[in-house]
């Protein structure tokens, strides 16, 4: 059955050489009850002319303009416009396969799941750039389990290639202050609300990986002090909620809240008030954190932060010499 409405929302700023793409593989789906919202970000660029020419009279197309917010003002005003039953996030520069909706709406209403998640083919000019997660079993996953999928990567941890119950989204919202992680925390609180997840192996969304400049690649330019924001409201969510969970949350948590230390280190921001912030932070993450991860190196991280904590000036200069180099 096709009766419910799907709304998938596409954030779009400065997108007018991938937007067609992306909408032309929504409007390919063998689900047909769906309606796309595009919601353009206060683009500086043609992208708002280029879908009024394209998709003006197409009634399964939806145009809000909005002066620009962020993604996470965007995703929020799409949510707030979207009519269907239930939710799906499409980035302006990826695109989808033609059965990405009803593989995931048959999975969600068969298995009466509140989220049912995809696993993605990661698509960039660099070969070498694979994904972090790899789906391999069709499950049904409940109760604290699917916290656990969450924080060992065993579904996307962001938005995309999901299909959410509107009605449990309910009141919840992207945070527009946090620029790192606003969605995998929308993501986590969703998934507190969950009682049931489908998770299905099959590679349906493209993710495209060359969508910002070449200076993201640098360990220290790509640092976002706001990164520890969102790592915090987890792990102390977790600490209250769903302590037994604090090992692999910490895991899950260590490499962005490394990233926002080493950065303040390396930037010389330890007076900045959130240095505490990240401190406070470490002394649980490094209790519980899985020391053989293959996704950081725990003892080298442990080693800076027990170096900074008894000689500044001498950590301030590796870690800055560290940090340039490094590449994530």
């Amino acid at each position: 059955m096709q009766n419910e409405k799907i709304s998938v929302i596409v954030p779009m700023y400065n997108a007018e050489s991938q937007i067609q793409k992306c909408v032309e593989s929504l409007l390919c789906q063998t689900y047909t009850n769906f309606e796309v919202v595009i919601v353009n970000d206060g683009s500086k660029d043609n992208s708002l002319a280029v879908c009024q020419d394209l998709y003006g009279n197409e009634p399964r197309v939806r145009i809000v303009d909005k002066p620009n917010g962020g993604v996470s003002d965007a995703r929020n005003a799409g949510m707030h416009a979207a009519t269907g039953a239930y939710i799906s996030f499409v980035d302006a520069d990826d695109w989808v396969e033609p059965t990405y909706l009803s593989c995931m709406y048959e999975h969600l209403t068969e298995t009466g799941a509140d989220m049912s998640a995809l696993d993605y083919r990661m698509e960039s000019t660099t070969p070498e750039r694979t994904a972090k997660v790899e789906i391999t079993d069709e499950e049904v996953v409940t109760g604290l389990d699917i916290l656990e999928r969450f924080f060992t990567r065993k579904i996307i941890t962001g938005v995309i290639g999901k299909l959410f119950r509107k009605e449990l989204i309910g009141d919840l919202q992207f945070p527009p202050d946090i620029k790192i992680g606003e969605d995998g925390l929308f993501v986590y609180r969703f998934l507190r609300r969950a009682k049931a997840v489908s998770i299905i192996p099959e590679k349906l969304y493209n993710y495209w990986m060359d969508n910002t400049d070449g200076a993201t690649n640098n360990f220290y330019s790509r640092i976002d002090y706001e990164a520890v924001h969102f790592a915090t409201l987890i792990l102390t969510d977790v600490e209250k909620e769903v302590p037994q969970l604090l090992g692999p949350a910490s895991t899950y948590l260590l490499l962005p809240v490394m990233r926002s230390y080493l950065g303040y280190i390396a930037g010389k921001k330890e007076a900045v008030p959130r240095f505490k912030e990240i401190t406070d932070a470490l002394r649980i993450i490094f209790r519980y954190a899985d020391k053989n991860s293959k996704d950081y190196n725990y003892y080298k991280y442990k080693a800076f932060y027990i170096l900074h904590k008894g000689c500044r000036p001498l950590a301030r200069v590796l870690i800055s010499r560290w940090v340039t180099h490094q590449t994530i």
